[in-house]
């Protein structure tokens, strides 16, 4: 309903709208399903430091036989480095993917005006009143 009506308020700028949008949703799709990567590997890790406590609570009588807390504490600690890195890492692409948005849409929402000023200018279409 709404591209015949583009097209017949202005095929030119039916055109480009038509083809931009496309680009914008594509893009946004890939970089989603790269960031849903991302996170979801960050929740495995904190699935296995949420295990490494498990184990270690669950046999508190072994490890302390065995003195193993320096390495069970290691071990935690460098697990949660790696969720912390992750969970950064994801922030940063998340961060990034917001503002490549932002910036995308208002750059077509300030592209198509002017372009649109630029048709009214040419005498191509009128502003409504």
């Amino acid at each position: 309903m709404c591209i015949p009506l583009l097209l017949a308020v202005s095929w030119r700028l039916a055109l480009i709208i038509i083809a931009i949008l496309p680009i914008l949703v594509v893009t946004a799709v890939l970089f989603g399903r790269f960031i849903r990567k991302i996170s979801r590997k960050a929740q495995d890790e904190l699935a296995e430091s949420n295990t490494i406590v498990e184990e270690t609570f669950q046999s508190v009588d072994v490890v302390k036989a065995f003195t193993n807390e320096a390495y069970e504490t290691r071990r935690y600690g460098v697990i949660n480095m790696k969720v912390a890195a992750i969970g950064l890492s994801a922030a940063k692409y998340r961060a990034g993917f917001v503002s490549f948005i932002i910036f995308v849409m208002f750059g077509a929402i300030v592209g198509l005006v002017y372009a649109g000023l630029n048709e009214v200018s040419a005498d191509r279409i009128t502003m409504a009143n």
